[in-house]
Order: C-alpha cells, then structure tokens, then sequence
C-alpha cells in the first residue's frame, strides 16, 4: 500500500534490476541468485517427492527431480499463461477443498461449542496461548513479503498503483478467510481426536 506508487514509477522487472541501478552489477548478480534461492519452491517440490513416493514408488530424490522436470518443462513450454492457469487451479482447488471439509469437520464435533468443551476455553483467546513475545514473533513474519522478490515483479508488472492497492486488498480478505478455515480445521481436527 506504501510502496506501490513509487515502485510503479520505476522502470525495473525485479529486485535484482533494482539493486544494478543502484550498486552495480554485483550487487545485480548476487541479487538474482538470492532472489533464486530465496523463491525456489521448497514445500512444492517435497510434495512432488512425496508424490512420487507414494503413488508409483519412487525414491523421494528421484520424485523431488522427476517432478520438478515435469514443472519446470509444462511452464517452459507454456509460458505465463500455463503458469497463471496452474496458480488458478490450484488456489481453486485449496479453497473449495478446505471450504467444503470445514463445514463437515465442525459438524462431525458439535460445532465451536463441541471444540470449546473438548479443546478448553483457551484456544478461543483472541491471541491464543502463546506467550506474547512469541505471538509478536510470529505476527512479525507477515512482513516478509516486503522482502518477497515476486511481490516486487508483480508491483513492476502492475498495469498502476491502484491495480496493486486492489489487488492487496482483496488478497488480505481472501487469505484472511483461508488462514481462518484452516485454523477451524485444525481445532476440529484436534477436537475429534481429543488432543492438540
């Protein structure tokens, strides 16, 4: 919401572009790879793996390359557009899926009175049970994605500010939604196993 003007007045398509403008093409390079690193799909590809384990048998080694072989050749040959329709299918898939399970889930317990009697009041706490300093920790990672290299591509690539502010917003609702369903499952998820 602050940075989206001035960044849309700059004529860069990443961070790395960012950082030759201002400290050389070192700082460029080295830049590139972090951001490499930085932006390389951890959990996806140990899903891949994991896949690959359990559906035909592979090595997890071998299901993390396969994988990501298949991945990485599907967007080569497809482009943007192959990966915006991936992105798509995918957060359709996580939302409905946990969107539908919720309902059902609450239900199998008797809904939040159910997860209350089973679970205790405290896991109603507005900021839970958690010491504080460990909550303020943990509400201090939401700002890592000013240091996320594809919220900066994705500022860079925005037709203006206001297509950025939009976007933000209704991505700050529909997360907001998602992380609070996937909390409701897991209380529930507790709740029928009688333990957390």
């Amino acid at each position: 919401m602050l940075v989206a003007r001035r960044l849309g007045q700059l004529d860069f398509l990443s961070l790395a572009d960012v950082l030759a403008h201002h400290y050389g093409k070192p700082a460029q390079v080295a830049g590139a790879i972090a951001s490499f690193f930085y932006s390389l799909p951890v959990l996806s590809i140990m899903g891949l793996a994991a896949a690959g384990e359990v559906i035909v048998g592979l090595p997890m080694w071998l299901g993390a390359v396969v994988g990501s072989a298949l991945a990485v050749a599907y967007t080569a040959m497809g482009g943007f557009w192959a990966d915006a329709l991936t992105d798509v299918a995918q957060f359709l898939i996580m939302s409905v899926s946990l969107a539908v399970a919720v309902p059902f889930a609450l239900a199998a317990v008797g809904g939040f009175a159910g997860v209350r009697e089973r679970l205790g009041a405290e896991f109603f706490a507005p900021l839970g049970s958690a010491p504080p300093l460990y909550t303020l920790a943990y509400a201090l990672t939401a700002l890592s994605v000013l240091v996320e290299p594809l919220f900066y591509q994705r500022v860079f690539a925005a037709r203006s500010a206001r297509a950025v502010r939009n976007a933000f917003l209704w991505g700050v609702l529909i997360w907001a939604a998602y992380d609070w369903l996937v909390a409701a499952a897991g209380m529930a998820g507790g709740a029928l196993m009688g333990r957390w």
